[in-house]
């Protein structure tokens, strides 16, 4: 199995949890793709605005790219009223 296939399966299996549960570290090591622009341009197309908090949100998930990052991406979008589904989604975008 490839970094990028475990990668995908523990992905998966967090997002069937929901919650902030669905937050928990799930990053593993594998080539550097992600983008701030992947998560934001998600969210746009989910119906959210977009603005400066959103964008740096996503910016240091994606700078930063560790589990911790994206737990920390969840929790900010959860508090600008981000769902946890998009939220989860965002952030898997911003940081793998």
């Amino acid at each position: 199995m490839t970094a990028k296939q475990a990668t995908a399966r523990l992905m998966a299996a967090t997002l069937l949890t929901g919650g902030l549960a669905g937050f928990l570290p799930v990053v593993a090591a594998g080539p550097a793709q992600a983008t701030s622009s992947q998560c934001t341009s998600y969210l746009s197309t989910k119906g959210y605005e977009v603005g400066d908090k959103t964008k740096n949100i996503c910016k240091k998930a994606a700078d930063d790219g560790s589990a911790g990052a994206y737990q920390a991406c969840g929790r900010s979008l959860l508090a600008l009223g981000v769902t946890s589904s998009h939220a989860r989604e965002a952030c898997r975008r911003a940081v793998i």
